[in-house]
């Protein structure tokens, strides 16, 4: 699977896991650790050098949770991607309450960055009302 052996540089991680978490499942929640250890470490750069307050950060997963990712009952019907925003004016009061898919992310950049084209990709903007349910 994705999540297998990790790195051995990666051996400070600060939590103690349950013995029932699989092998797989933990070294996943290793992953989601030094990754978000490495998203703090760039936006701190962003901000020590001044740079934040003129960044758009996208947070966003290349594909949906998957039913079987790491069997657990809880992501069983879950196929909604994540999208994370950062330090935008948006309004997230206008965002669409639906699930987002991978072919959503081109034309939802276009209409955060207020972005007029021809070609709108194939997918639908969470910033556009009555799209797609």
């Amino acid at each position: 699977g994705p999540y297998g052996e990790i790195n051995k540089r990666q051996k400070n991680f600060p939590f103690v896991l349950p013995r029932s978490y699989s092998k797989e499942y933990t070294d996943y929640l290793k992953r989601c650790y030094y990754t978000d250890l490495q998203i703090g470490r760039y936006i701190s750069y962003l901000r020590e050098t001044h740079k934040y307050d003129n960044s758009i950060i996208v947070i966003v997963s290349d594909h949906e949770v998957r039913e079987n990712s790491l069997a657990m009952e809880s992501l069983k019907d879950r196929k909604d991607l994540p999208f994370i925003l950062i330090n935008t004016k948006a309004d997230s009061t206008n965002v669409m309450n639906r699930k987002m898919r991978q072919v959503d992310v081109y034309s939802t950049l276009l209409d955060l960055f207020g972005l007029e084209t021809k070609w709108r990709g194939i997918g639908y903007s969470i910033f556009r009302q009555g799209e797609r349910s």
